[in-house]
């Protein structure tokens, strides 16, 4: 601590409680220029997954390998694209929006940041999901877009398509593809 000029005392403000890990200003130390051996890094094995509950609290998730009457399947591009879908509809849902609205945040946001277009697979998830929802938009709504999709050219794929299931175990859901 350097004091100002003509003082020679000064006062110490410690906020944080540093004094109960670190002693004392006065407390006499034994300073070295030798460091300390530093740890060995574990290295992980297993990749770590964390999820956020419906509190919104981040916690670490056990993925099981097999689970009773259901496959683990690695999840495909449009699988991925499906769920940040369903993070958009839940989200307008919360706020009060029409369904249609996570449709068009979807295609807006996430599509043009990743320089993707809407295919067949999302349009047809999209609209059997938020066909059942109050608010939903008419089926000539449906007829446009799916008319803009085709004369885009995206329509491979449609061999993949996939249905999710949901299941329960033990307690806990778990969504299959």
């Amino acid at each position: 601590m350097r004091p100002s000029p003509g003082k020679e005392e000064g006062l110490v403000l410690d906020n944080a409680g540093l004094w109960l890990e670190h002693g004392f200003c006065q407390q006499d130390r034994i300073w070295t220029l030798k460091g300390k051996k530093k740890r060995k890094r574990r290295e992980s094995l297993e990749p770590v997954f964390v999820v956020m509950d419906q509190d919104g609290i981040i916690r670490e998730a056990h993925i099981p390998q097999q689970v009773e009457g259901m496959e683990l399947i690695e999840l495909t591009q449009e699988a991925e694209d499906l769920l940040v879908f369903e993070s958009f509809l839940s989200f307008a849902l919360n706020k009060g929006h029409k369904p249609y609205s996570a449709y068009l945040r979807f295609e807006e946001q996430y599509l043009s940041e990743n320089n993707q277009n809407l295919n067949l697979i999302h349009l047809k998830y999209i609209q059997n999901r938020i066909s059942r929802l109050p608010g939903a938009p008419n089926q000539g709504t449906w007829y446009h877009i799916k008319k803009k999709v085709i004369t885009i050219g995206s329509s491979e794929g449609l061999d993949r398509m996939f249905i999710i299931k949901k299941v329960k175990v033990s307690g806990a859901e778990y969504c299959g593809f």
